[in-house]
């Protein structure tokens, strides 16, 4: 990681393997990560399109998610 900082001249480099990413992780590194390499544009462009309609067809569980922790923090379930 740190050769790869250097190459880029930064220090703020995470490289993560998207193909092992969760689906949050994954459409957060392509809408705000930088692309650095890829071996085939078609399978990105086909990743890309896969990884982001997942990403949607999880949204409302994601919210119900956030949903019900807000509510248990208000309640005094969750400390933190």
């Amino acid at each position: 990681m740190a050769d790869l900082g250097a190459a880029l001249r930064r220090s703020d480099v995470d490289a993560v393997i998207l193909n092992e990413a969760s689906p949050l992780l994954a459409h957060r590194v392509l809408s705000q990560g930088t692309l650095v390499f890829e071996r085939s544009a078609p399978a990105r462009v086909r990743f890309q399109t896969k990884t982001a309609s997942l990403y949607l067809d999880l949204i409302p569980i994601f919210e119900t998610h956030i949903r019900y922790l807000k509510r248990n923090v208000r309640e005094g379930r969750i400390v933190g």
